[in-house]
């Protein structure tokens, strides 16, 4: 295991979260009050070198990595801007600009971006108005004029589509490709495929958005900062897990909404979770500086000693065992949860 070591960034006073490379002692960074995003290689000795390898105009609250990917990522701006970054290029690519659908012509000040695990061509997007936009970054690549701005969809809740006082502040793709969004002020919402508006919001029948299935909420939490991560958690991505500012923890039954568990995170307000994929660990951290893993821990049940059986007859148990495992996990993820 390698020593701990510490290093200062230069990026003043927060940094909300930092991106790890998967297959390469790589850490991506970027800040809420910074506009670069930098590279921090470490070597086998502990020594870390810094480099910048873009920035925006403004802040650079996320990026999203590529999953399976030590080179590829992606950051939003404040100044509307998504870039594609490749490790092995020597500059990042302007992909998309993010514009307002008022008709102002204005970016949208970003705040979150994710890929979608299924189809790592599509990316979404959110930030300071009520609408999550999906790209292709194909898109890019066919027409660099017409429709370079243009997303694909857009998934809102329809009481907000003619919200001005709602932003979104954290995004979350599952392995089925569900899209998780946390809005400030507001709810949780679980949007699938068949739940998306279209391209363009405000070119949409009455008729269109009435026939819409709305999407899942999830509520109790408090949420009124500018980012606010949100996940799925569990092995089948079964939960849905939130930071609050009341410094608690919520976690909710993604199937039906249950809140599940609340309990103190700290302190003061939650900032942000995340959680380690597959599994129930997850981290949490807010204003006092301190991470904190989760985990549920519990007693083994006390068990009667098993009485004294043949060979034979030890045999046939396990068989039977075997085919009960196999017929009983099959309809345990195929029909008892979805």
């Amino acid at each position: 295991m390698r020593n701990s070591s510490r290093r200062s960034t230069g990026h003043v006073p927060h940094i909300w979260r930092r991106e790890i490379g998967v297959s390469s002692p790589l850490f991506f960074e970027r800040s809420f009050t910074s506009s670069e995003v930098k590279l921090h290689e470490i070597a086998d000795d502990s020594l870390v070198t810094t480099r910048v390898l873009g920035r925006h105009v403004g802040s650079v609250p996320q990026l999203a990595i590529e999953p399976g990917s030590p080179h590829i990522f992606y950051s939003c701006g404040e100044d509307g801007f998504v870039k594609r970054f490749d490790l092995r290029t020597p500059s990042p690519t302007n992909l998309f600009s993010c514009i307002s659908f008022s008709g102002s012509g204005l970016p949208v000040q970003l705040k979150c971006v994710v890929l979608d695990p299924r189809d790592l061509n599509c990316f979404a997007i959110g930030g300071f108005d009520q609408f999550v936009r999906l790209f292709d970054v194909r898109m890019y690549q066919w027409d660099a004029s017409t429709h370079i701005d243009r997303p694909v969809t857009t998934y809102c809740p329809r009481h907000l589509l003619d919200s001005l006082d709602n932003h979104i502040t954290g995004l979350a793709y599952s392995n089925k490709s569900e899209l998780l969004v946390s809005y400030d002020c507001e709810q949780i919402y679980l949007f699938n495929k068949g739940m998306d508006i279209g391209p363009d919001p405000t070119t949409v029948s009455e008729e269109h958005l009435l026939n819409l299935v709305q999407p899942r909420s999830y509520s109790g939490h408090r949420n009124t900062l500018p980012v606010k991560p949100v996940c799925f958690l569990g092995p089948r991505e079964e939960y849905i897990v939130s930071g609050s500012e009341c410094s608690n923890i919520f976690i909710w039954r993604k199937k039906d909404s249950k809140l599940l568990r609340k309990m103190v995170g700290g302190p003061s307000s939650v900032q942000c979770v995340a959680t380690y994929p597959n599994t129930l660990f997850f981290a949490s951290g807010g204003h006092d500086r301190n991470v904190r893993i989760w985990a549920p821990i519990g007693e083994e049940p006390e068990r009667d000693p098993e009485p004294e059986v043949s060979f034979a007859e030890k045999c046939g148990k396990l068989m039977h065992d075997v085919q009960y495992f196999l017929t009983s996990t099959c309809r345990r993820v195929f029909f008892d949860e979805y």
